[in-house]
């Protein structure tokens, strides 16, 4: 029998990488034939998009389930030569890519159960059961094509293994110089090692890729499972922590307390207005001059005077409330009406789950809809979410396309991006959805040099640059103003997440969560005052809906601001405490204990717990805040976030 060919040790690694990627397409491959009727009128042009962008997802899989075998090769000791090593690291290769393989083929007939990805929940679904044996054998001979295809992959990974052989001894270098150049390699191993399992090459706009990203390579949602394999989403999901399934109430008990599906009602009397979305950086309510009037004993300016005199012509929520402390969390919350509880929607387990968003509503009913955002693309994984919640377009640095206005950290100064984006809405066809979310009031906090000097000083660096960003959105609306589309048009300002706070009042848990919510319409009067009742990003969603006049059921989280006798809210989480702000009062909850009730309008610093005073008050909101939670757990481990709908049923109202 013919020998393998002996090979230098570094070309048989790559050799043998390289045979578990092409056993990854295959098993993409299998996953697509195994499921096709699960991906209708798929397109040649959208396969070979599914498999060049498979390929990152592929790569960082395999990098992760390799790191041992390959770091085993890449060490530069002359042992690695050796039969018995090299028989450790081949045992290793086989034991690790044995797993990733079955991983896949598992989702060959799985996924169809789940219509995602499997994820590192599995491993928690099942770790109870006493007969594990069994059940893997069960599943063995149910689906017994799927195990045949596991064991052909097996025997070609073998046979591709066993093609090349590696020497039993250094070929070219001796002594220090094999010791320093093995190093040298070593260290040049390990960095493509890290960039291969990040899905790219470090920077500030790189952070390492997740499932969600899946979606920049791919125009349909549905895609997205295809682009992913299976060990990818266990590896990118092992240390999220999965969302339990809860039961504090009978399901009919349930939906009397909180009930996210909201029924059929009237319409409003607006129609089809164009909506634009502004959600800007790390802006706080303590910034606000007009909702901080006591503020330092009635002297405290604040630092965005523009948005406080639009506030006079607006709808200002000045109780209203972010629902996360992140950037990549104020997406869900403001475009799709999903809070962040636990974890992050987007890097959780249920990633993949169907929901609705302001853009995919809205295209349904003749709406073009694009997400702005001046940072390079790819940054923060903003344009995957944006394709995930049926953005049609995504503007983004390379969008821009004039790199003299970078800003040299994070991207487009507020100020040329903002009124790029009055240019190219006024060239949307109406009526269009919008959302831009800024970024120059942002760590490292700096200026344009022409602006030095030009805004009021305050105790943090970043106020300069609230300013600057509040005069960039008066640059905005005097152009976009002008403009035929702008008495037509909603406008919603709010804010991701709140910047370090410098006033007492605001260092409490419900100050780190207060934000700015407006609604201005030039020339709508009902769109006029301060309302002081808890709002949250969440309710962005219903209430927009409902003011274009959408009659039909709707599934959000959140409350339409408008309707007069909905049950307003707030719901954030930090780390493991929760928080439920409701009328006056806000309740702490640390697991299932709870930590505390204040009257924050009273107590905004939160210093005195009234549990005790008022145990009947505790007992109901904690039964509300359970309800929230039950409902949002539930619905997300069952994928019911959607309206079932939500796709067909309401219209907007015709105009009068």
């Amino acid at each position: 029998m013919k020998m393998a060919p002996v090979t230098n040790i570094y070309l048989a690694t790559g050799l043998r990488i390289l045979a578990v990627m092409l056993l990854y397409t295959l098993c993409r491959v299998g996953f697509l034939a195994f499921n096709w009727e699960l991906f209708p009128d798929t397109e040649v042009a959208e396969l070979v998009a599914i498999f060049l962008g498979g390929l990152t997802f592929d790569l960082s899989a395999v990098f992760y389930t390799n790191l041992i075998f390959v770091l085993m090769n890449l060490a530069p000791l002359q042992v690695r030569h050796h039969r018995v090593y090299q028989g450790v690291a081949g045992t290793i290769f086989f034991v690790t890519n044995g797993l990733g393989l079955a991983a896949n083929c598992v989702d060959f007939a799985y996924f169809r159960f789940t219509l995602h990805r499997t994820t590192a929940s599995v491993l928690d679904e099942f770790s109870g059961q006493g007969n594990m044996v069994g059940l893997v054998a069960r599943f063995a001979i149910d689906y017994w094509y799927v195990t045949l295809c596991f064991a052909a992959l097996v025997v070609l990974l073998a046979f591709l293994y066993t093609r090349v052989r590696v020497s039993d001894s250094p070929r070219l270098l001796r002594g220090p110089l094999y010791y320093g150049v093995s190093s040298l390699i070593l260290v040049a191993g390990v960095f493509f090692l890290l960039v291969g399992m990040r899905g790219g090459f470090f920077g500030k706009f790189n952070r390492p890729i997740n499932p969600t990203n899946a979606a920049e390579y791919v125009d349909k949602p549905e895609h997205v499972a295809a682009v992913l394999n299976t060990p990818f989403t266990m590896i990118r999901t092992i240390d999220k922590e999965p969302f339990p399934e809860v039961e504090y109430f009978s399901q009919d008990e349930l939906e009397t307390i909180y009930d996210p599906v909201r029924p059929r009602r009237q319409p409003l009397t607006e129609r089809r207005l164009n909506v634009v979305v502004f959600i800007l950086e790390s802006f706080s309510r303590e910034h606000f001059g007009s909702l901080n009037v006591d503020l330092e004993g009635g002297a405290y300016e604040g630092f965005t005077p523009f948005l406080d005199s639009l506030g006079k012509e607006s709808l200002v929520f000045a109780n209203a409330y972010a629902n996360g402390h992140k950037s990549i969390e104020a997406l869900p919350s403001v475009t799709a009406g999903i809070p962040s509880l636990i974890e992050p929607f987007i890097s959780s387990h249920h990633y993949s789950n169907r929901f609705e968003s302001l853009a995919s509503l809205l295209h349904e009913r003749g709406y073009r809809s694009a997400f702005f955002h001046g940072a390079p693309n790819g940054s923060m994984g903003f344009g995957a979410f944006a394709k995930m919640a049926g953005f049609d377009s995504f503007f983004g640095m390379n969008e821009y396309g004039n790199d003299a206005d970078y800003d040299g950290y994070w991207g487009i100064w507020d100020e040329e991006y903002f009124l790029y984006l009055a240019d190219e809405l006024n060239g949307f066809e109406q009526p269009f959805f919008a959302t831009v979310f800024s970024l120059s009031s942002h760590s490292p906090s700096i200026l344009p040099e022409r602006y030095e000097g030009k805004f009021r000083k305050g105790s943090k660096k970043i106020l300069q640059c609230v300013q600057y960003t509040d005069y960039a959105m008066k640059q905005f609306f005097a152009k976009a103003s002008q403009m035929p589309w702008y008495q037509d048009t909603l406008f919603v300002i709010t804010a991701d997440h709140t910047a370090p706070p410098y006033h007492k009042a605001y260092k409490s848990m419900h100050g780190r969560f207060s934000v700015p919510i407006m609604l201005f319409r030039p020339g709508d009067t009902k769109l006029r005052g301060v309302d002081e009742q808890v709002a949250q990003q969440i309710d962005i969603l219903p209430t927009v809906m409902r003011y274009l006049g959408f009659d039909g059921e709707l599934f959000a989280f959140g409350n339409d601001l408008l309707d007069p006798t909905a049950d307003r809210f707030a719901v954030f989480d930090r780390g493991n405490q929760l928080a439920l702000v409701k009328g006056d009062h806000i309740l702490l909850s640390k697991g299932t204990q709870i930590s505390g009730l204040y009257a924050y309008r009273e107590d905004p610093r939160l210093q005195h717990d009234i549990l005790a005073e008022q145990p009947e008050l505790g007992d109901s909101m904690e039964r509300y805040l359970q309800a929230v939670v039950q409902q949002y757990n539930n619905r997300m481990v069952r994928n019911q976030i959607a309206c079932p709908c939500g796709e067909t049923d309401g219209a907007l109202a015709e105009d009068n």
